[in-house]
């Protein structure tokens, strides 16, 4: 049966193309967006939350390094934090 859809749409597509620069620019984007899916799959939102509960008590310090190390950083205009970035060295 995949053959055969496969055949149709071969046969058929050389019409689709002449078919479609007759219609309006509203038309073609329309389409476009239409037979755009068939293409590039949709975006998925995803969901990459971790709760603090699922951390182990070694990413738990290093999230919390990072946190602090960045939010004194800001504070600093950005200038470098030497005490954090050697802590635990």
């Amino acid at each position: 049966m995949r053959d055969k859809i496969s055949d149709f749409v071969d046969g058929v597509f050389p019409r689709m193309i002449d078919n479609f620069d007759k219609l309006d620019p509203e038309k073609q984007f329309q389409y476009f967006i239409r037979i755009l899916e068939f293409v590039i799959p949709k975006m998925r939102e995803a969901d990459f939350s971790v709760g603090v509960r699922d951390l182990t008590e070694d990413q738990l310090r290093t999230s919390i390094r990072l946190l602090v190390q960045d939010n004194e950083a800001k504070r600093n205009n950005g200038e470098a934090v030497e005490h954090l970035t050697t802590a635990g060295e």
